[in-house]
């Protein structure tokens, strides 16, 4: 009799185990469905743009070109892309690719990710929603600020790690959550990449960087580039 009723219950207890997954599964909406959802419609506003001729403002530039710099619409980036890491990542499986970027034309990036890597990569944005073809007759969205030069700053074997961090802080206005990771990739990198800055404005901070460093008897060495390398 014990026999029969723990069957019992045992079945009943896997009726209730299947109507719940059962309503679990059918009660969550499909993730790729809503993904093709919302492709479809940014690919129908695309279209509305396009109808209307080219785009009228930022905002709809970037509706066309999503992966764009979002400040200047510039569509030549340098990027990397690293795994995330932490204390929890050799648990899994799928791990999601961090990108880091600088947009060639203003210099506006997303350090504030703190790249594991140095951003080196050129890479063309295209449209997901347009052909190759269409996508260069669209030209680049206007940018009217003066062009950019990047700073780079050198490692050496004297200057302190905290007069590195304080020249960058106060001198090129990094934030300490920035500073920190510059000065570290630098020490492991040789060279590593400051902030991107009209050319007369780089030129002055980096001649004061370097007299704040004589005057702590420094070797600290920072360049003005012409080119992204």
């Amino acid at each position: 009799m014990i026999w029969f009723i723990s069957l019992v219950g045992l079945l009943l207890l896997i009726c209730v185990v299947n109507a719940i997954k059962f309503e679990w599964d059918y009660s969550e909406p499909d993730p790729l469905a809503q993904s093709r959802q919302r492709w479809r419609q940014q690919r129908d506003r695309t279209q509305r743009i396009l109808t209307q001729g080219n785009p009228q403002s930022l905002e709809e530039y970037l509706e066309i070109f999503p992966d764009a710099c979002p400040r200047c619409g510039g569509r030549r980036l340098y990027e990397s892309l690293a795994i995330r890491r932490s204390f929890i990542t050799p648990l899994l499986r799928n791990r999601k690719p961090k990108r880091s970027w600088v947009c060639t034309r203003c210099g506006h990036n997303n350090f504030a990710n703190k790249p594991v890597q140095p951003v080196q990569n050129l890479r063309l944005v295209t449209s997901p929603y347009l052909s190759a073809e269409a996508a260069q007759a669209i030209p680049e969205w206007p940018w009217e600020h003066p062009p950019v030069v990047p700073v780079y700053l050198h490692n050496d074997n004297a200057t302190t790690m905290e007069f590195v961090v304080e020249v960058l802080e106060q001198v090129f206005e990094l934030p300490k959550d920035l500073a920190i990771p510059c000065m570290i990739y630098t020490h492991q990198l040789g060279r590593n990449f400051v902030i991107a800055l009209p050319f007369e404005e780089a030129q002055e901070k980096v001649a004061i960087a370097h007299q704040r460093s004589k005057g702590k008897n420094y070797p600290l060495r920072f360049t003005v580039e012409n080119e992204w390398t």
